[in-house]
């Protein structure tokens, strides 16, 4: 190695002890470093910029060059995250998320939907094959995300619309990957294998808490109980279904009562699903996304605190986290309507930005029956700036979400961070305690 390099800290590493051990991680290559025992401050050196840096240990300064730890020229450390941000938003991946139906039948109490829309009908159908074929060409990769509503209402759209994108991928040689975010409840072994055969191979599914907590936050149009059909329907497939290439995420959306409860919680999930490597389990703080039916609820939400107690108890208790390693990944946090080539397409068959304000006209591009190709190039959305604004670019976390803000924050008015887990370094600690794997060892 030659001894007259000079090596900086990258801009983009943050340092952290656990359990006496000291823990880097660097926002542009996404890597997690367990250093071994030590001091905050024996690595301080790793987090001050613009200081030229000496390291004794060959093997050490071989990895943390090798992981862009330290760098040579930080000016092209910061070049290097801007093109990688042109790379992000111009992504050749075509991903679609599509709305059979924004019927539903649950009514969960902190659900933002209106249940307004009707299945689509048969020329929506015909729009969107159109509009995946002419995307198709400039795309290297298909990717559809099936929401709702309920997705699973309208199973029949959902097996229709996947054998034609099947057809056009393969025609294409392109890959296809599929999704769904569905209750859980119709997950009948029918469906589990309509699913299958339609590709579909990832699976968000809400828990929120034990029997009784779930069947006041998760209930049917009815009124009636969903935790024991939901429970059982993912016992079946743990249980039956032995595909390798199916993950399903079972989130719980945080309230108070479930923090009450979370020993016992997640000592049931620890039970039930953590030996099956398929189930990784993600927790969310319930929170108010606009249309809340009852103004009380939000006397049920927790604060991040709590939400961390949460995360560090299923850490220490042997759940997985991964998902949260995906959000420490470069890119994991931009949204998805911050991309180009990315759409929601409605039952109404109007193409959109952003699911979550699905009734707002500035959210509205085009409809797949009428569309203008040469719009996707020149559209000017209103959430998603094409440039990066000044706050973001001198941020440690820029690599993340370069600023490209949820829309979900009503017009923008507040510049709120794109990143809703703020706490970068109490994130790294859980991730090393629950998921070693990723996690490197310099010892």
């Amino acid at each position: 190695m030659n001894t007259n390099i000079k090596y900086y800290p990258s801009n983009y590493n943050f340092i952290t002890t656990c359990d006496g051990m000291v823990i880097l991680y660097n926002s542009k290559s996404g890597k997690l470093v367990n250093l071994g025992l030590g001091n905050y401050s024996d690595y301080a050196c790793l987090i001050k910029n613009n200081s030229e840096i000496k390291i004794n240990s060959d093997i050490l300064k071989n990895y943390l060059i090798k992981n862009k730890f330290i760098v040579q020229d930080p000016n092209e450390e910061f070049n290097d995250v801007i093109s990688m941000y042109d790379e992000v938003v111009n992504s050749n991946e075509l991903f679609l998320e599509i709305l059979p139906t924004e019927k539903c039948n649950f009514r969960c109490i902190y659900c933002y939907e209106t249940y307004d829309r009707e299945p689509m009908c048969e020329e929506t159908l015909k729009g969107i094959v159109s509009f995946v074929k002419s995307r198709i060409k400039f795309s290297n990769s298909l990717k559809v995300a099936w929401f709702g509503g309920e997705p699973l209402l309208s199973m029949d759209i959902l097996e229709k619309l996947s054998r034609q994108f099947i057809e056009i991928c393969n025609t294409e040689h392109i890959p296809y990957y599929s999704s769904i975010t569905t209750n859980g409840y119709l997950l009948t072994p029918e469906n589990w294998s309509k699913l299958k055969k339609s590709h579909v191979t990832n699976f968000q599914i809400s828990i929120d808490g034990l029997e009784n907590t779930h069947d006041r936050q998760r209930i049917l149009a009815n009124g009636r109980e969903t935790w024991n059909t939901i429970i059982n329907n993912l016992r079946y497939f743990r249980d039956n279904i032995k595909t390798k290439t199916t993950n399903i995420i079972l989130r719980t959306n945080i309230t108070k009562e479930i923090y009450l409860q979370r020993n016992e919680y997640i000592d049931f999930l620890k039970k039930e699903f953590s030996y099956d490597e398929r189930f990784n389990f993600f927790f969310h703080l319930a929170q108010d996304w606009g249309n809340l039916k009852d103004e009380k609820i939000k006397e049920e939400f927790c604060r991040i605190n709590e939400f961390y107690e949460i995360l560090e108890l299923a850490a220490n208790k042997g759940l997985s986290l991964k998902v949260f390693r995906y959000f420490l990944s470069p890119a994991g946090r931009v949204c998805f309507a911050g991309k180009n080539n990315s759409f929601v397409i409605s039952p109404d068959g109007n193409i959109r930005k952003c699911s979550f304000r699905l009734n707002d006209n500035n959210n509205l591009l085009a409809n797949v029956e009428n569309y203008n190709t040469n719009l996707f190039h020149e559209w000017d959305y209103f959430y998603c700036s094409k440039k990066i604004k000044d706050d973001c670019l001198c941020c440690k976390k820029l690599p993340l979400c370069y600023g490209l803000v949820c829309p979900s924050y009503p017009g923008n008015v507040k510049e709120t961070c794109g990143y809703d887990i703020s706490d970068i370094e109490r994130l790294i600690k859980i991730l090393s305690i629950s998921d070693k794997k990723f996690v490197d060892k310099i010892m």
